[in-house]
């Protein structure tokens, strides 16, 4: 449409000038100018012409002075020869610095403060680990900057397991690292390092955004972590379900999560629930650690038998189950259904530690010759 538009207007003017070189040619009118004594005469397009020619000659005459201007091209000149300048204190500061001879590269860099302020300042507080006078210097200069002088200092103070200096900037910059990911990063770590989950479980939307390749792994840690706290707690029964709760939804339903979850719970809680938690956990997950969890709890043995062999049910290669199984057919003299356990056992386990349990299960009844075989 555009390119349309232009031939439109390109041939309109082409044609423009054909009527004007045709009444030029058809239409010869003269004008006469008296000066003094003397008498031009001309024709009125060469007058016209004329004019345009010495409009363009006065405009182009003009145009040079203002872009010929010595004293502002001099400091033109100079101001630039002073940030070439600066340029080469602060590489050669670097060079410094990388060669080992702090001190140098810190006069190296001083020389370059007042054409690079905001490079020079940075700098500075990385070689002499003075942030606080870096950052009042910055903030005249352009604020932006002063996010990422706190970082430096965050890193700092990190490497030096200097966290009760750490912890105030955080509080004081909780609106930076939920948007930047190497803040985030870094706060993260500091958090994780300072057992401060409670702050931790809040960021899991940012984790998830600014840190994708290890927001899974860091949110599971995370939710581990505030859980696990419970158990240090004198009301660490009541914390869990409440923390729990707290927990991003994806969280809840993590494997890990409920696993840490559910074998809390058989320690803290009352059995009854700790039984109701397993088991809503087994619904999604269940491990070695869950079964003996509950094989913990302080229920009666047939109970537990029977949720035992529910889980069976779906989960037959879990050897654990069969384990458990059988000592609680033990304790309630299920002779026949306990063999079957202890076995099932073995087949799945292949251990040395499981054929000596079954073997000495054949010795306590006098199945010798049970024993003898599993020695061939």
């Amino acid at each position: 449409m555009k390119l349309i538009i232009k031939v439109i207007l390109w041939l309109l003017f082409i044609g423009l000038m054909a009527f004007v070189g045709q009444n030029m040619m058809n239409t010869p009118t003269h004008v006469q100018i008296i000066l003094g004594s003397k008498l031009i005469e001309m024709s009125l397009w060469v007058m016209l012409v004329a004019v345009l020619a010495i409009n363009l000659f006065i405009y182009l005459v003009v145009k040079s002075a203002s872009l010929i201007r010595p004293v502002e091209t001099y400091y033109r000149w100079r101001e630039k020869t002073k940030t070439k300048k600066s340029y080469r204190f602060l590489a050669e500061g670097l060079y410094q610095w990388f060669d080992g001879k702090e001190k140098t590269a810190e006069k190296q860099v001083l020389m370059a403060k007042v054409q690079q302020p905001i490079l020079s300042q940075l700098m500075l507080a990385y070689l002499k680990h003075n942030y606080q006078d870096a950052i009042k210097e910055v903030e005249k200069v352009d604020a932006r900057f002063v996010p990422f002088l706190h970082w430096m200092q965050l890193q700092n103070l990190n490497s030096h397991a200097d966290f009760m200096s750490v912890l105030p900037i955080l509080r004081e910059d909780t609106l930076i690292y939920k948007k930047n990911a190497h803040y985030l990063k870094t706060a993260v770590h500091i958090f994780l390092n300072t057992n401060q989950y409670e702050h931790l479980v809040g960021l899991y939307s940012n984790i998830e955004k600014l840190l994708p390749q290890n927001s899974e792994a860091l949110n599971t840690q995370i939710s581990i972590g505030y859980l696990t706290q419970c158990q240090h707690e004198p009301s660490g029964s009541q914390m869990l379900v409440k923390r729990f709760k707290n927990l991003n939804t994806t969280m809840q339903k993590s494997s890990a999560v409920l696993e840490q979850y559910s074998i809390i719970a058989a320690k803290l809680l009352e059995p009854a629930l700790g039984v109701k938690i397993i088991h809503s956990a087994a619904k999604t997950v269940l491990t070695t650690k869950m079964v003996n969890a509950f094989h913990q709890l302080p229920i009666e043995a047939h109970e537990k038998l029977k949720q035992i062999e529910i889980w069976l049910q779906s989960h037959q290669s879990l050897s654990v189950l069969h384990l458990v199984a059988f000592e609680n057919c033990e304790i309630l003299d299920l002779a026949a259904k306990a063999q079957v356990y202890i076995v099932s056992y073995h087949e799945l386990e292949k251990t040395i530690e499981s054929k000596m349990r079954l073997m000495s299960y054949y010795n306590e009844k006098n199945q010798s010759l049970q024993a003898l075989k599993l020695l061939q």
